[in-house]
């Protein structure tokens, strides 16, 4: 229809039937009922019944408002204090007042929120970092690491913390703290991150760089170990991660893999009395070279090159004295 009701016909009809007078006892007056008829829009193009029938159900609305703010609907005084103001303001045809209340109030929930939040997270982190100090010093590499994982997934929620950064920082850190300050513990514990990782992988990529790490902290803590079972293991992780890091689809990658391969192969053959862990040896830096080129990554072929003259060199002396025996 062209026209619609008039926000004064729709309150007479209500004043006919009682409501009006029933909402003034409550404290909704008509002049406030009027306002809530003059929110009917037009591009709605409500009919006489339709618009008496929404007035209707806003008078309920404003009067359930008003009781609220009268009763103390909750336990918070806060709560109580906005639905108080809410509800005198909505008296008083303030309606856009009341709704912005109750927006600044919401803001104000949310601000504290986020304060708990964040007074919550620090507790954890510091709780956390607590808890990786005590476990190290009880020498249990697995429950540290239990806790690292927990404290790199506080920020950003995964079902792998072993691959997100924080976890590569931690493994990073405590990898340059064994090799720096002596610390096997340390190691250890870069060891345990490095198994976690190869543990949770989920493509190629992530297998050859899982046990990339996982070689170069057994390598390390081989070196340090009278023993042979750590280096063991570090060969056995290089030439897994050679399974997936190929010369053809990462060829720097794949002649690093093979540097330190023979690294590790090199400090078996040390300690063993035969000559086939530095043959292999002298084989994975001969492999290295051929991608680590002297053109392509000086500093890196120098180094290969090094290497090999010294696996070389024992692996001769140990002909020697296989031959003079």
């Amino acid at each position: 229809m062209a026209v619609g009701p008039s926000a004064e016909q729709l309150v007479d009809i209500l004043a006919e039937r009682g409501v009006v007078q029933t909402a003034e006892t409550a404290g909704l007056q008509r002049r406030v009922i009027v306002t809530l008829a003059q929110r009917l829009r037009p591009k709605e193009k409500l009919d006489f019944d339709q618009a008496l029938t929404e007035l209707e159900r806003a008078v309920e609305i404003a009067l359930d408002v008003i009781t609220k703010g009268a009763s103390g609907a909750s336990e918070d005084e806060f709560v109580n204090a906005v639905l108080a103001q809410v509800a005198e303001r909505t008296k008083n045809e303030d309606l856009d007042g009341a709704a912005q209340a109750l927006d600044d109030a919401l803001a104000e929930v949310n601000r504290e929120e986020a304060e708990q939040r964040e007074a919550t997270r620090r507790k954890k982190v510091l709780f956390l970092q607590a808890a990786v100090q005590q476990h190290t010093l009880r020498r249990d590499a697995l429950a540290v690491v239990n806790r690292i994982e927990l404290l790199v997934a506080i920020d950003e929620t995964s079902d792998r913390p072993a691959w997100l950064p924080g976890f590569r920082e931690q493994y990073d850190n405590y990898l340059a703290d064994g090799e720096t300050k002596g610390v096997n513990f340390s190691l250890l514990i870069a060891v345990e991150c490095a198994r976690r990782a190869v543990a949770t992988v989920r493509d190629k990529g992530e297998h050859g760089t899982a046990a990339i790490l996982l070689g170069n902290a057994l390598s390390r803590l081989g070196e340090r170990e009278s023993g042979t079972e750590r280096l063991l293991e570090a060969v056995e992780a290089y030439r897994d991660a050679l399974k997936e890091w190929t010369r053809e689809r990462v060829p720097l990658d794949w002649a690093m893999t093979q540097n330190n391969l023979g690294n590790a192969l090199s400090r078996l053959g040390e300690r063993e009395s035969g000559t086939e862990r530095l043959l292999e040896a002298v084989e994975a830096y001969r492999d290295a070279l051929k991608e680590w080129t002297r053109e392509r990554v000086p500093l890196q072929w120098a180094m290969t090159q090094t290497n090999l003259g010294n696996a070389q060199a024992l692996l001769n002396e140990r002909l020697r004295l296989l031959h003079n025996s």
